[in-house]
Protein backbone atom coordinates (compact mmCIF):
# COMPACT_ATOMS: atom_id res chain seq x y z
CA UNK A 1 0.00 0.00 0.00
CA UNK A 2 1.28 3.42 -0.96
CA UNK A 3 1.84 5.52 1.86
CA UNK A 4 2.19 9.15 0.71
CA UNK A 5 0.84 12.12 1.70
CA UNK A 6 -1.39 12.64 -1.26
CA UNK A 7 -2.68 9.45 -1.62
CA UNK A 8 -3.46 8.29 1.49
CA UNK A 9 -7.11 8.53 1.49
CA UNK A 10 -7.65 6.13 -2.13
CA UNK A 11 -5.38 3.77 0.07
CA UNK A 12 -7.63 2.39 2.49
CA UNK A 13 -10.33 3.79 1.17
CA UNK A 14 -11.51 -0.01 -0.11
CA UNK A 15 -11.13 -0.82 3.61
CA UNK A 16 -13.51 1.55 4.67
CA UNK A 17 -16.11 0.91 2.67
CA UNK A 18 -16.09 -2.78 4.21
CA UNK A 19 -17.05 -1.50 7.20
CA UNK A 20 -20.45 -0.24 5.84
CA UNK A 21 -21.97 -3.00 7.79
CA UNK A 22 -20.54 -3.19 10.79
CA UNK A 23 -23.30 -2.08 14.04
CA UNK A 24 -23.53 1.81 14.29
CA UNK A 25 -24.13 3.03 18.23
CA UNK A 26 -25.93 6.46 19.00
CA UNK A 27 -24.31 8.06 21.04
CA UNK A 28 -20.82 7.21 21.15
CA UNK A 29 -18.53 9.13 20.75
CA UNK A 30 -14.67 8.42 20.67
CA UNK A 31 -11.51 10.64 20.60
CA UNK A 32 -8.08 10.19 20.30
CA UNK A 33 -4.73 11.52 18.23
CA UNK A 34 -1.29 11.19 18.23
CA UNK A 35 1.50 12.80 19.97
CA UNK A 36 5.48 12.70 20.47
CA UNK A 37 5.95 9.97 23.53
CA UNK A 38 9.61 11.28 25.47
CA UNK A 39 10.90 8.35 25.13
CA UNK A 40 14.26 7.29 23.82
CA UNK A 41 14.11 3.86 21.72
CA UNK A 42 17.20 2.54 19.91
CA UNK A 43 17.12 1.21 16.49
CA UNK A 44 20.78 0.25 14.89
CA UNK A 45 22.91 3.07 15.68
CA UNK A 46 20.25 5.49 16.43
CA UNK A 47 17.69 6.91 19.09
CA UNK A 48 14.53 8.57 18.58
CA UNK A 49 11.59 9.67 20.30
CA UNK A 50 8.43 7.71 19.03
CA UNK A 51 5.08 8.80 18.06
CA UNK A 52 2.24 7.13 20.19
CA UNK A 53 -1.37 7.25 18.96
CA UNK A 54 -4.13 6.53 21.27
CA UNK A 55 -8.19 6.46 20.99
CA UNK A 56 -10.20 6.31 23.66
CA UNK A 57 -13.96 6.01 24.55
CA UNK A 58 -15.11 9.38 25.50
CA UNK A 59 -17.51 8.34 28.55
CA UNK A 60 -15.65 5.70 30.26
CA UNK A 61 -12.17 6.64 29.62
CA UNK A 62 -10.77 3.54 28.28
CA UNK A 63 -7.69 3.47 26.12
CA UNK A 64 -9.11 1.05 22.98
CA UNK A 65 -6.27 1.27 20.95
CA UNK A 66 -2.33 2.54 20.98
CA UNK A 67 0.17 2.68 18.40
CA UNK A 68 4.02 3.42 18.83
CA UNK A 69 5.27 4.75 15.56
CA UNK A 70 8.51 4.69 14.73
CA UNK A 71 9.27 7.75 12.80
CA UNK A 72 11.99 6.26 10.36
CA UNK A 73 9.14 3.76 9.43
CA UNK A 74 6.29 6.01 8.21
CA UNK A 75 6.21 8.49 5.51
CA UNK A 76 3.33 10.68 6.79
CA UNK A 77 4.60 11.41 10.44
CA UNK A 78 2.59 8.20 11.93
CA UNK A 79 -1.07 9.66 10.32
CA UNK A 80 -1.51 6.23 8.64
CA UNK A 81 -0.69 4.27 11.39
CA UNK A 82 -3.15 6.19 14.03
CA UNK A 83 -5.80 5.82 11.17
CA UNK A 84 -5.34 1.90 11.29
CA UNK A 85 -5.69 2.20 15.09
CA UNK A 86 -9.29 3.71 14.42
CA UNK A 87 -10.02 1.30 12.13
CA UNK A 88 -8.85 -1.30 14.92
CA UNK A 89 -11.31 0.38 17.78
CA UNK A 90 -14.22 -0.28 14.95
CA UNK A 91 -13.56 -3.61 14.39
CA UNK A 92 -12.95 -4.48 18.39
CA UNK A 93 -9.29 -5.65 18.60
CA UNK A 94 -9.09 -4.51 21.77
CA UNK A 95 -9.86 -5.92 25.34
CA UNK A 96 -11.79 -3.83 28.39
CA UNK A 97 -11.88 -4.84 31.75
CA UNK A 98 -14.31 -7.19 33.22
CA UNK A 99 -16.39 -5.17 35.12
CA UNK A 100 -19.47 -3.49 34.78
CA UNK A 101 -19.79 0.29 33.88
CA UNK A 102 -20.11 2.73 36.40
CA UNK A 103 -23.82 3.50 37.96
CA UNK A 104 -25.64 5.78 35.78
CA UNK A 105 -23.34 5.11 32.60
CA UNK A 106 -23.79 3.40 29.19
CA UNK A 107 -23.01 -0.02 28.77
CA UNK A 108 -19.14 -0.69 27.74
CA UNK A 109 -17.98 0.24 24.02
CA UNK A 110 -18.89 -2.48 21.62
CA UNK A 111 -17.34 -3.59 18.09
CA UNK A 112 -19.21 -1.04 15.16
CA UNK A 113 -19.42 2.24 14.54
CA UNK A 114 -19.58 5.53 16.93
CA UNK A 115 -21.81 8.86 16.21
CA UNK A 116 -18.72 11.09 16.67
CA UNK A 117 -15.27 11.35 16.76
CA UNK A 118 -13.33 13.97 18.31
CA UNK A 119 -9.94 15.50 17.27
CA UNK A 120 -7.59 18.21 18.14
CA UNK A 121 -5.76 18.23 14.88
CA UNK A 122 -6.68 19.85 11.97
CA UNK A 123 -5.11 17.65 9.46
CA UNK A 124 -6.05 14.98 11.36
CA UNK A 125 -9.99 15.91 11.26
CA UNK A 126 -9.46 16.75 7.72
CA UNK A 127 -8.26 13.61 6.74
CA UNK A 128 -10.92 11.93 8.87
CA UNK A 129 -13.61 13.67 7.13
CA UNK A 130 -12.86 12.16 3.72
CA UNK A 131 -12.53 8.77 4.78
CA UNK A 132 -14.93 8.25 6.94
CA UNK A 133 -18.08 10.45 4.99
CA UNK A 134 -19.17 7.32 3.32
CA UNK A 135 -19.99 6.14 6.80
CA UNK A 136 -21.56 8.92 7.91
CA UNK A 137 -19.58 9.65 10.64
CA UNK A 138 -19.66 13.03 12.11
CA UNK A 139 -16.17 14.27 13.11
CA UNK A 140 -15.39 17.33 14.98
CA UNK A 141 -12.45 19.53 15.99
CA UNK A 142 -12.18 20.29 19.70
CA UNK A 143 -11.33 24.14 20.04
CA UNK A 144 -9.56 23.01 23.57
CA UNK A 145 -7.85 19.96 24.70
CA UNK A 146 -9.66 16.99 24.86
CA UNK A 147 -9.04 16.31 28.81
CA UNK A 148 -9.39 11.90 28.09
CA UNK A 149 -6.89 12.33 25.77
CA UNK A 150 -4.60 14.53 27.49
CA UNK A 151 -4.76 12.37 31.02
CA UNK A 152 -4.26 9.14 29.34
CA UNK A 153 -1.09 10.68 27.50
CA UNK A 154 -0.30 11.62 30.70
CA UNK A 155 -0.60 8.54 32.52
CA UNK A 156 1.24 6.81 29.52
CA UNK A 157 3.59 9.18 29.51
CA UNK A 158 4.69 8.97 33.64
CA UNK A 159 4.48 5.10 33.50
CA UNK A 160 7.38 4.84 30.51
CA UNK A 161 9.32 7.43 32.32
CA UNK A 162 8.95 9.90 29.52
CA UNK A 163 10.82 12.93 29.95
CA UNK A 164 10.51 15.94 27.30
CA UNK A 165 14.23 17.46 28.70
CA UNK A 166 16.22 13.66 28.84
CA UNK A 167 19.10 13.81 26.90
CA UNK A 168 19.78 10.36 24.46
CA UNK A 169 21.28 7.61 27.02
CA UNK A 170 25.02 7.34 27.03
CA UNK A 171 25.85 3.81 25.89
CA UNK A 172 27.26 1.22 27.89
CA UNK A 173 31.10 1.42 29.64
CA UNK A 174 32.36 -0.32 32.27
CA UNK A 175 35.37 1.54 33.58
CA UNK A 176 38.15 -1.43 33.86
CA UNK A 177 41.97 -0.55 33.77
CA UNK A 178 42.49 -4.16 33.41
CA UNK A 179 40.67 -6.20 31.09
CA UNK A 180 42.14 -9.54 31.48
CA UNK A 181 40.11 -11.34 33.81
CA UNK A 182 37.14 -10.51 31.80
CA UNK A 183 37.16 -13.58 29.66
CA UNK A 184 37.22 -16.30 32.31
CA UNK A 185 34.21 -14.32 34.12
CA UNK A 186 31.82 -14.45 30.94
CA UNK A 187 33.16 -18.08 29.81
CA UNK A 188 32.46 -19.03 33.59
CA UNK A 189 28.84 -17.13 33.44
CA UNK A 190 28.49 -19.46 30.22
CA UNK A 191 29.09 -22.78 31.96
CA UNK A 192 26.66 -21.64 34.61
CA UNK A 193 23.95 -21.33 32.27
CA UNK A 194 24.47 -24.01 30.70
CA UNK A 195 24.39 -26.42 33.68
CA UNK A 196 20.81 -24.60 34.24
CA UNK A 197 21.11 -25.12 38.28
CA UNK A 198 17.97 -23.01 38.68
CA UNK A 199 16.24 -26.50 37.49
CA UNK A 200 17.16 -28.40 40.35
CA UNK A 201 18.94 -26.80 43.22
CA UNK A 202 17.01 -24.40 45.42
CA UNK A 203 17.97 -20.89 47.02
CA UNK A 204 17.31 -22.21 50.83
CA UNK A 205 21.07 -23.21 51.28
CA UNK A 206 24.12 -21.88 50.55
CA UNK A 207 27.29 -22.88 49.04
CA UNK A 208 30.92 -21.69 50.35
CA UNK A 209 33.27 -20.81 48.21
CA UNK A 210 36.94 -19.99 49.88
CA UNK A 211 38.27 -17.78 48.08
CA UNK A 212 41.13 -16.45 50.85
CA UNK A 213 43.38 -13.68 49.36
CA UNK A 214 41.69 -13.87 45.77
CA UNK A 215 38.10 -12.40 47.19
CA UNK A 216 36.88 -9.99 45.93
CA UNK A 217 38.22 -7.33 49.01
CA UNK A 218 40.60 -7.84 51.87
CA UNK A 219 37.96 -8.33 54.23
CA UNK A 220 35.85 -10.70 52.36
CA UNK A 221 37.93 -14.42 51.92
CA UNK A 222 35.14 -16.48 51.34
CA UNK A 223 31.36 -15.84 49.83
CA UNK A 224 27.73 -17.68 50.16
CA UNK A 225 26.61 -18.74 47.00
CA UNK A 226 22.51 -19.26 46.19
CA UNK A 227 21.44 -20.02 42.71
CA UNK A 228 18.57 -17.62 41.70
CA UNK A 229 15.47 -18.86 39.01
CA UNK A 230 14.20 -21.90 40.94
CA UNK A 231 11.15 -19.42 41.13
CA UNK A 232 11.09 -19.05 37.55
CA UNK A 233 11.56 -15.20 37.64
CA UNK A 234 15.31 -14.34 37.46
CA UNK A 235 18.03 -16.85 36.47
CA UNK A 236 21.30 -16.46 38.08
CA UNK A 237 23.36 -16.56 41.22
CA UNK A 238 24.88 -14.58 44.21
CA UNK A 239 27.71 -14.55 46.26
CA UNK A 240 26.79 -13.09 49.51
CA UNK A 241 30.01 -11.60 50.99
CA UNK A 242 28.52 -12.74 54.45
CA UNK A 243 26.62 -15.31 55.56
CA UNK A 244 24.55 -13.18 57.49
CA UNK A 245 23.71 -11.52 53.89
CA UNK A 246 22.49 -14.69 53.06
CA UNK A 247 20.34 -15.52 55.72
CA UNK A 248 18.63 -11.83 55.37
CA UNK A 249 18.28 -12.17 51.57
CA UNK A 250 16.40 -15.84 52.33
CA UNK A 251 14.13 -13.91 55.09
CA UNK A 252 13.69 -11.87 52.02
CA UNK A 253 12.71 -14.37 49.24
CA UNK A 254 9.29 -15.15 50.27
CA UNK A 255 7.24 -11.30 50.61
CA UNK A 256 9.83 -10.75 47.11
CA UNK A 257 7.82 -13.87 45.81
CA UNK A 258 3.98 -12.90 46.50
CA UNK A 259 5.62 -9.25 45.20
CA UNK A 260 6.67 -10.15 41.81
CA UNK A 261 3.63 -12.41 40.83
CA UNK A 262 1.55 -9.05 41.57
CA UNK A 263 3.86 -7.09 39.34
CA UNK A 264 3.80 -10.20 36.60
CA UNK A 265 -0.04 -10.04 36.67
CA UNK A 266 -0.46 -6.56 36.33
CA UNK A 267 2.02 -6.67 33.28
CA UNK A 268 -0.14 -9.12 31.70
CA UNK A 269 -2.86 -7.05 32.08
CA UNK A 270 -1.82 -3.87 30.53
CA UNK A 271 -0.52 -5.70 27.85
CA UNK A 272 -3.95 -7.21 27.22
CA UNK A 273 -4.82 -3.54 27.58
CA UNK A 274 -3.03 -2.63 24.62
CA UNK A 275 -0.53 -0.63 26.68
CA UNK A 276 2.66 -0.73 24.95
CA UNK A 277 4.64 -2.01 28.49
CA UNK A 278 6.69 -4.77 25.97
CA UNK A 279 9.22 -1.48 24.87
CA UNK A 280 10.01 -0.98 28.56
CA UNK A 281 12.52 -3.35 30.40
CA UNK A 282 11.85 -5.55 32.96
CA UNK A 283 13.09 -3.36 35.62
CA UNK A 284 11.54 -0.94 33.97
CA UNK A 285 8.13 -2.32 33.90
CA UNK A 286 8.51 -3.02 37.51
CA UNK A 287 9.52 0.86 38.15
CA UNK A 288 6.15 2.13 36.46
CA UNK A 289 3.97 -0.37 38.24
CA UNK A 290 5.15 0.46 41.97
CA UNK A 291 5.13 4.10 41.01
CA UNK A 292 2.20 4.14 39.10
CA UNK A 293 -0.19 1.34 40.62
CA UNK A 294 1.51 0.65 43.40
CA UNK A 295 -1.10 1.71 46.02
CA UNK A 296 -3.75 0.46 43.79
CA UNK A 297 -2.44 -3.03 43.92
CA UNK A 298 -1.85 -3.08 47.89
CA UNK A 299 2.11 -2.94 46.98
CA UNK A 300 4.30 -1.90 50.02
CA UNK A 301 5.63 1.46 49.49
CA UNK A 302 9.33 1.80 49.67
CA UNK A 303 11.25 5.11 49.00
CA UNK A 304 14.20 4.64 46.80
CA UNK A 305 16.43 4.81 50.14
CA UNK A 306 14.44 2.00 51.34
CA UNK A 307 14.58 -0.02 48.34
CA UNK A 308 18.61 0.23 48.06
CA UNK A 309 18.65 -0.65 52.17
CA UNK A 310 17.06 -3.97 51.04
CA UNK A 311 19.42 -4.88 48.95
CA UNK A 312 22.14 -7.02 50.22
CA UNK A 313 26.06 -6.66 49.63
CA UNK A 314 26.88 -9.60 46.97
CA UNK A 315 28.42 -10.04 43.65
CA UNK A 316 25.55 -10.98 41.39
CA UNK A 317 25.10 -12.65 37.60
CA UNK A 318 21.93 -12.01 36.20
CA UNK A 319 20.87 -13.79 33.04
CA UNK A 320 18.12 -11.74 30.51
CA UNK A 321 16.93 -12.41 27.18
CA UNK A 322 18.02 -10.29 24.39
CA UNK A 323 15.43 -8.07 23.72
CA UNK A 324 15.83 -6.76 27.35
CA UNK A 325 19.34 -6.09 27.34
CA UNK A 326 20.41 -2.69 26.52
CA UNK A 327 22.25 -2.85 22.69
CA UNK A 328 25.09 -0.37 23.76
CA UNK A 329 25.95 -3.51 26.00
CA UNK A 330 26.05 -5.66 23.53
CA UNK A 331 27.72 -3.07 21.76
CA UNK A 332 30.69 -3.09 24.61
CA UNK A 333 30.79 -7.09 23.91
CA UNK A 334 31.06 -7.36 20.92
CA UNK A 335 34.21 -4.92 20.96
CA UNK A 336 35.96 -7.41 23.41
CA UNK A 337 34.80 -10.06 21.75
CA UNK A 338 33.06 -11.46 24.94
CA UNK A 339 30.39 -14.13 24.02
CA UNK A 340 27.17 -14.61 25.74
CA UNK A 341 25.54 -18.32 25.86
CA UNK A 342 22.15 -17.96 24.13
CA UNK A 343 20.14 -15.31 23.12
CA UNK A 344 17.92 -15.93 26.33
CA UNK A 345 20.78 -15.74 28.40
CA UNK A 346 22.53 -12.76 28.12
CA UNK A 347 24.92 -12.33 31.41
CA UNK A 348 24.76 -9.24 33.38
CA UNK A 349 26.92 -8.46 36.51
CA UNK A 350 26.75 -6.29 39.48
CA UNK A 351 28.10 -5.46 43.05
CA UNK A 352 25.43 -4.65 45.29
CA UNK A 353 25.85 -2.11 47.69
CA UNK A 354 23.11 -1.96 50.26
CA UNK A 355 22.54 1.85 50.82
CA UNK A 356 23.73 2.56 47.28
CA UNK A 357 22.34 -0.01 44.65
CA UNK A 358 24.10 -1.69 41.86
CA UNK A 359 27.08 -0.86 40.40
CA UNK A 360 29.92 -2.05 38.07
CA UNK A 361 32.45 -4.84 39.11
CA UNK A 362 36.17 -3.49 39.75
CA UNK A 363 38.90 -5.49 38.61
CA UNK A 364 38.95 -7.52 41.92
CA UNK A 365 35.16 -7.86 41.47
CA UNK A 366 35.87 -9.73 38.17
CA UNK A 367 38.77 -11.92 39.14
CA UNK A 368 36.68 -12.97 42.52
CA UNK A 369 33.56 -13.40 40.61
CA UNK A 370 35.39 -15.34 37.67
CA UNK A 371 37.17 -17.59 40.05
CA UNK A 372 33.89 -18.55 42.16
CA UNK A 373 31.62 -18.83 39.46
CA UNK A 374 34.31 -21.85 37.70
CA UNK A 375 34.33 -23.53 41.41
CA UNK A 376 30.79 -23.37 41.30
CA UNK A 377 30.48 -24.85 38.19
CA UNK A 378 32.91 -27.81 38.91
CA UNK A 379 30.94 -28.27 42.19
CA UNK A 380 27.74 -28.93 40.05
CA UNK A 381 29.59 -30.79 37.83
CA UNK A 382 30.75 -32.90 40.44
CA UNK A 383 28.00 -33.28 43.06
CA UNK A 384 25.27 -32.07 40.77
CA UNK A 385 23.28 -35.38 39.96
CA UNK A 386 23.07 -35.84 44.16
CA UNK A 387 21.31 -32.58 43.86
CA UNK A 388 18.88 -33.18 41.19
CA UNK A 389 18.21 -36.41 42.74
CA UNK A 390 17.71 -34.64 45.81
CA UNK A 391 20.18 -37.31 47.73
CA UNK A 392 22.29 -37.18 50.71
CA UNK A 393 26.08 -35.90 49.36
CA UNK A 394 28.38 -38.80 50.42
CA UNK A 395 31.08 -35.78 50.19
CA UNK A 396 29.47 -32.01 49.93
CA UNK A 397 32.96 -31.07 49.42
CA UNK A 398 35.20 -30.57 46.65
CA UNK A 399 39.25 -28.61 45.61
CA UNK A 400 38.47 -26.94 42.13
CA UNK A 401 41.21 -26.02 40.11
CA UNK A 402 40.22 -22.58 39.11
CA UNK A 403 41.41 -20.40 36.54
CA UNK A 404 41.16 -16.45 36.50
CA UNK A 405 43.38 -14.81 33.27
CA UNK A 406 46.23 -17.02 32.97
CA UNK A 407 46.95 -18.07 36.69
CA UNK A 408 44.96 -22.09 37.90
CA UNK A 409 44.11 -21.96 41.43
CA UNK A 410 42.78 -24.27 43.99
CA UNK A 411 39.24 -22.72 45.19
CA UNK A 412 37.49 -25.11 48.18
CA UNK A 413 33.40 -25.12 47.73
CA UNK A 414 30.86 -26.70 50.30
CA UNK A 415 27.55 -27.39 50.17
CA UNK A 416 25.56 -26.80 52.17
CA UNK A 417 27.38 -24.49 54.11
CA UNK A 418 28.38 -25.42 57.75
CA UNK A 419 25.50 -24.72 59.74
CA UNK A 420 22.88 -26.34 56.99
CA UNK A 421 23.71 -29.97 56.85
CA UNK A 422 21.08 -30.87 59.34
CA UNK A 423 18.08 -29.02 57.57
CA UNK A 424 18.99 -30.14 54.26
CA UNK A 425 18.92 -33.99 55.09
CA UNK A 426 15.53 -32.84 56.92
CA UNK A 427 14.47 -31.46 53.40
CA UNK A 428 16.02 -35.32 51.63
CA UNK A 429 14.58 -36.77 54.23
CA UNK A 430 11.07 -35.43 53.93
CA UNK A 431 11.31 -35.59 50.08
CA UNK A 432 11.49 -39.37 50.12
CA UNK A 433 9.13 -39.88 52.52
CA UNK A 434 6.70 -37.77 50.11
CA UNK A 435 7.72 -40.19 47.00
CA UNK A 436 7.62 -43.39 48.95
CA UNK A 437 3.52 -42.05 50.15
Amino acid sequence: MARGKSNRPFDIKGLITSLSNLPRHEGQILVGGKRVLHVYIREGEEFFKPWISMWLDAEHGFVLNTEIIAPQQTQDEGLTETLMGLIKVFTAQYNLPALPPEMGMNALPKPGLPEKIVVDDAGLAQTLRQLLAPLEIQVLLADEPILAFEDAYSELSAAMGADENAEPPSPFEWNLTDESNLPSLYKAAGGLWRREAWEYVGSDFPFTIELGENGPNIATPRLYAAILGNGGMTYGAAFYLSKEGFEQATNQGEEQIEYDERIEETIETLRRAGVPIDNLSRAEQYQLIQQQLGEELGLPERSRDEEKGRLIDSLVVFFDPIEEIDPTYLDWMKARNLKYPSREGVPMFHRVVTGEGMQNLNEQEVRAMALALDALNQFLSSKGIFLERLESLPNGFIQAQTKAGAQKLPINVRYPTEGYEQAYEELVQASHSNFLQ
